[in-house]
């Protein structure tokens, strides 16, 4: 979570979100994670697609070691977050359905998104060195969403909390 949001912050976005005591214990936990070098910006935008359909990834300069699958949580997640994000189009996911970010099939109901989402998140733990480094990567984005004016916070709240609940 350091590498994303620093620890001050951290406290400071996360108040009233998740009780004080559940979020201090959540924080003190070690987690053994798969580090790589990460794009660590990786969202649609930073992704170009050539009408063959082959892929571009650009933007480098954020590039640094990281736990491997925060590129691929952040790349799913940005569907939501980011500034050009498709969520208002699509009026998905729910807050409920947010709370469930863990069972792909629940959080993508009624959604054009599934194939992605599915696809990121199958990468994500294949790359991590366990299921609980994607949801620390969950955590830390979500977390990181809201210091952003913009950023729908009971959505970024849900995935947060469900990342935390997941860990356990």
């Amino acid at each position: 979570r350091r590498l994303l949001v620093e620890d001050e912050a951290a406290e400071t976005l996360v108040a009233g979100i998740i009780d004080e005591s559940v979020w201090k214990a959540f924080e003190a936990r070690q987690l053994v994670v798969k580090k790589c070098n990460q794009h660590c910006d990786l969202h649609g935008e930073n992704v170009l697609v050539k009408d063959d359909g082959e892929m571009l990834v650009i933007d480098y300069g954020d590039v640094r070691p990281a736990h491997a699958s925060l590129d691929m949580v952040a790349l799913e997640l940005s569907l939501l977050f980011h500034t050009k994000n498709v969520r208002g189009a699509w009026h998905w996911p729910s807050e409920e359905q947010a709370r469930m970010w863990h069972d792909v099939s629940f959080y993508t109901s009624g959604s054009a998104a599934e194939p992605f989402v599915a696809a990121c998140r199958s990468a994500a733990f294949r790359l991590a060195a366990g299921p609980r480094e994607v949801y620390a990567s969950a955590y830390a984005y979500a977390l990181r969403q809201l210091k952003y004016r913009d950023t729908d916070k009971a959505l970024a709240g849900a995935i947060l909390q469900c990342a935390v609940s997941q860990f356990e």
